[in-house]
């Protein structure tokens, strides 16, 4: 299969970039910093274009591929741009949106695909247009869709979230800043990189019998941060330094239901949270060592 990712050298795109290099499909990435060779898989080609502008090479891509999967943060523009290089590509057969679980509402219990989107930040709020958006286009053009609602994933130096910095600040002794202070109880459904890469492939690569699918990647799980930090701790041996945020406002607890996708993938997971914290410490030592 020839698949193009739209962010595949990102954190999440270079797990899923390199899981399907390894089942031997043909695989593009567009990307738009300067990329070391160290830093690109055999087999697969990169191509370095601003999706800030119309790029005819964007076009000209679509033309050799089946699968478009976009990786990238949200960003209006680029997506226009992006919908517009895909419009009237005639070998394209299929598209893969990742979106996140935090477009739904705040809920004790694990939400499912049907429940309701209640964006509430300003990332929240622009992942929402961007799925109205690559929805609109791909009903249009009469492209499958598969959106991908995926949890809080973690796993590597590249990701930016709560994990990086609690890690960070251990590592290098920093203070760490947490909303809310140590005693912040919102949770959220932690997802390890590997199985989040391996299960988004498992999606690209699926058939789909539906114009639209939607599709939970999570635990089905919530930890605390209180309980996220505890569980570092006890891996690096450190002890966490906090310096209380300011609070601000989004959900509480944020859980995705995922029988859907145990469903249709059949996928069990290589990581619990601890064994994934674990994982990520070794990844972080590569490099803070």
């Amino acid at each position: 299969m020839r698949i193009l990712l739209i962010g595949g050298t990102g954190f999440i795109g270079e797990y899923v970039t390199k899981e399907l290099a390894r089942l031997h499909h043909k695989v593009y990435v567009v990307h738009k910093s300067p990329l070391k060779a160290k830093n690109k898989f055999g087999g697969v080609r990169y191509f370095r274009t601003d999706l800030n502008l119309q790029n005819p090479q964007l076009k000209r891509i679509f033309k050799r591929v089946d699968v478009l999967v976009t990786l990238i943060q949200p960003d209006l523009r680029q997506m226009k741009n992006v919908i517009l290089a895909a419009r009237g590509a005639k070998e394209l057969k299929k598209i893969v949106y990742l979106s996140t679980l935090l477009l739904y509402p705040d809920s004790a219990s694990p939400q499912k695909e049907t429940a309701a989107p209640k964006p509430v930040t300003q990332y929240e709020r622009k992942k929402y247009k961007e799925e109205s958006m690559i929805s609109r286009f791909a009903k249009k053009e009469n492209y499958p869709l598969t959106v991908l609602r995926v949890a809080t994933v973690y796993g590597d130096v590249k990701n930016k979230g709560i994990v990086n910095r609690v890690f960070l600040s251990l590592i290098r002794r920093d203070d760490l800043t947490i909303r809310g202070g140590r005693s912040n109880l919102k949770m959220r459904d932690y997802i390890f990189v590997e199985d989040a890469a391996k299960l988004i492939a498992f999606f690209i690569l699926s058939k789909q019998k539906k114009p639209l699918e939607v599709i939970n990647i999570s635990t089905g799980r919530g930890y605390s941060v209180h309980d996220l930090v505890g569980r570092i701790e006890a891996i690096t041996g450190g002890k966490a330094e906090f310096k209380t945020g300011k609070p601000i406002s989004d959900k509480n607890i944020n859980i995705g239901d995922n029988k859907k996708m145990k469903a249709l993938s059949q996928y069990k997971f290589k990581h619990n949270l601890t064994t994934g914290l674990k994982k990520t410490y070794k990844n972080y030592l590569k490099i803070y060592s």
